[in-house]
């Protein structure tokens, strides 16, 4: 599969599958031997050890550590954050089980607990990404953004809707104008990938097109397809 090149520095690799410490390695080095390397890799916590001994910092692919990966109600957010950030992570993915959390009256304790995340992550100079599993609407996902950059997240993560619109013009009225961005997951191949990059393009102009601003998180046998 030809893979074209213009989106390549903007991939974060996805290996939250993976079974062992080695098969965590293996895909670190594929992440890096990639042309131009990946931007990131995202690993469970307990692999942290095995992406820092495959990435050394000089290398300059970072490791994410993905907290509350299924979803659940993220209880353990602040302490799993500060283990993560002490063992090695250069950022975090906090996963969100569905946008329609943030609108209920449980929100406050949640907005505490993101706000209380991201100044974890400002003090040791890392990135803090929310990622949101589902979401109905797109005035639910702006909410969320909304809410995740003003207490100081990073990146904002979130699937395309399945008739392949973004939203992207309604993020732009609300993404701050500097230190803020957008990563997508649920990429099916490089076709969804070259879409998914033109609409951004269209909204925010191709000097916008770089990984502080955009990001594309794929599974690591994409990557390998894409490369074949």
């Amino acid at each position: 599969m030809d893979s074209p090149t213009n989106f390549r520095h903007l991939l974060e690799i996805d290996l939250l599958n993976a079974e062992n410490d080695a098969a965590a390695e293996q895909g670190c080095a594929a992440a890096l031997a990639a042309e131009p390397p990946a931007a990131a890799v995202l690993v469970a916590a307990d692999r942290l050890g095995a992406a820092r001994m495959a990435l050394p910092k000089s290398k300059g692919v970072t490791i994410a550590a993905v907290l509350n990966p299924d979803g659940a109600e993220p209880v353990s957010a602040v302490a799993d954050t500060a283990t993560a950030l002490a063992f090695g992570a250069d950022g975090i993915v906090l996963v969100l089980a569905d946008a329609a959390g943030f609108d209920s009256d449980a929100a406050a304790q949640s907005r505490h607990m993101l706000a209380t995340v991201a100044e974890l992550c400002r003090s040791g100079q890392k990135r803090l990404t929310v990622m949101v599993k589902q979401y109905q609407t797109e005035e639910q996902l702006l909410h969320v953004a909304q809410t995740a950059w003003a207490a100081g997240c990073d990146f904002v993560s979130f699937a395309l809707p399945e008739d392949g619109s973004a939203p992207f013009a309604a993020l732009k009225e609300h993404l701050p104008a500097e230190g803020a961005g957008v990563k997508i997951w649920g990429l099916a191949d490089d076709a969804a990938a070259e879409k998914c990059v033109a609409a951004w393009t269209e909204v925010f102009g191709s000097e916008q097109l770089d990984a502080q601003h955009l990001r594309l998180i794929v599974p690591a046998d994409w990557l390998a397809a894409a490369q074949a």
